[in-house]
């Protein structure tokens, strides 16, 4: 086992690990100058591709990742040459966690001109990510994203997620996402999420991780994804222009927020402010195409389910007097329902939202995952990257919870 260091050299441009793993990295504890714990530390136009990192222990000062802390601006790069690129990657192992303030599965803090992720697996029987040292935003790929160009395609995180203490934002994929600096055109192709997935956990979490959660009493109840204020299956909180297509979460989800504020949904926890501080002077637009969810949700308020949502917890601020205007299209889209009977929690503009819903609601015939049957003509060849359902031996069908990836 080994005890190293993070690679910082700003100077780096690729790193081609030629199908080759990393196994067992331990980094825990860094100094106050070294920032965090990852392979990298802060690189403003990075490329990593062909790359296997096994078993990891990462414990950061401020942030935490698989790949890279910060993959942010520095004084010698021009913003429009930033980016991040992460192709071919996986990160796993039974055992596996990342810990810090701010935590990503890939990259922690993310804040360049394009983002592109292919191909790129976080997983684990026991993974965890977060936990009690958080108080950032926290995600199955990366923590934070601002960035006005986005690309991610076929990747998936499977494993659990302790964002109890991450009060910006804690999501299956991404915990805040900002994509304001789109600017959007006729000959533009929006941000994107599109063939990924969240895969939930059969069981509760186990020792020795169950150990490291901390008052996060609910990722020990079969939930597997836990926020505090914000908290989705893909994204916890975003704003901007974002188009989300045939992705799916499974994965059940837990918000610790009382009252009225923040909140919790299959997809997307909020969306259309990205911080406590926004302004909300800008323009978001949503589409979600050929998506669901079929995970639980829950709330430490039962008595208030605005804001709570199988498909998208909120839409919009939960201020007045903004010039915020937010446009959602939700088309060809499926939820499982469990105790609430609703796919959006609460909308800034109800009328700025349209939706193609119940003819594609999943039908169950009780609430228990076990016992439940979700096969449904009109989700019939579409094209996922994984299979939606299975058969059980009476020749019935239940949804896939997960554990695709060992």
């Amino acid at each position: 086992m080994w005890e190293v260091l993070v690679i910082n050299n700003t100077e780096l441009y690729s790193y081609n690990g030629k199908g080759n793993t990393i196994s067992k990295l331990k980094i825990i504890g860094q100094q106050w100058g070294n920032h965090g714990s990852a392979l990298f530390l802060n690189n403003a136009h990075l490329t990593v591709k062909n790359l296997n990192i096994k078993d990891l222990d990462l414990l950061g000062n401020g942030t935490a990742a698989g790949i890279i802390t910060e993959s942010g601006t520095d004084w010698k790069t021009q913003w429009d040459d930033t980016h991040l690129v992460v192709e071919n990657v996986n990160i796993y192992g039974d055992n596996m966690r990342i810990r810090s303030s701010k935590v990503g599965g890939v990259a922690a803090d993310v804040n360049v001109h394009k983002v592109t992720m292919k191909n790129v697996h976080v997983y684990g029987k026991n993974a965890l990510l977060g936990g009690p040292t958080g108080n950032s935003a926290v995600g199955g790929l990366a923590g934070t994203v601002k960035t006005d160009e986005m690309e991610i395609t076929n990747c998936s995180f499977s494993g659990y997620l302790s964002g109890k203490h991450f009060q910006h934002g804690a999501g299956g994929l991404i915990g805040e996402l900002d994509l304001s600096g789109y600017v959007n055109g006729p000959d533009k192709t929006w941000p994107s999420i599109e063939n990924c997935y969240v895969a939930g956990r059969n069981r509760s979490i186990e020792a020795p991780n169950a150990d490291l959660l901390g008052d996060d009493d609910q990722l020990r109840e079969l939930f597997n994804i836990s926020g505090y204020d914000t908290v989705g299956g893909l994204v916890g909180i975003g704003k901007g222009y974002l188009q989300i297509k045939n992705c799916f979460n499974t994965a059940n989800i837990f918000s610790y927020v009382r009252g009225y504020s923040g909140g919790a949904g299959g997809l997307i926890g909020k969306f259309g402010c990205a911080n406590y501080s926004d302004s909300y002077d800008w323009v978001s637009q949503l589409r979600i195409d050929t998506c669901y969810s079929v995970g639980k949700l829950g709330k430490a308020d039962k008595e208030a389910n605005l804001g709570l949502g199988y498909l998208i917890g909120r839409l919009g601020s939960t201020g007045y007097g903004t010039d915020q205007t937010i446009q959602a299209d939700i088309t060809n889209c499926a939820y499982q329902p469990w105790d609430i009977q609703i796919s959006i929690g609460s909308a800034w503009d109800p009328a700025g939202v349209t939706a193609s819903l119940n003819q594609f609601r999943l039908r169950a015939t009780d609430t228990q995952n076990d016992n439940t049957i979700t096969y449904d003509e009109n989700l019939k060849n579409q094209k996922y990257p994984y299979k939606i359902w299975t058969k059980k031996p009476d020749n019935q069908t239940e949804p896939y919870r997960g554990d695709w990836l060992n």
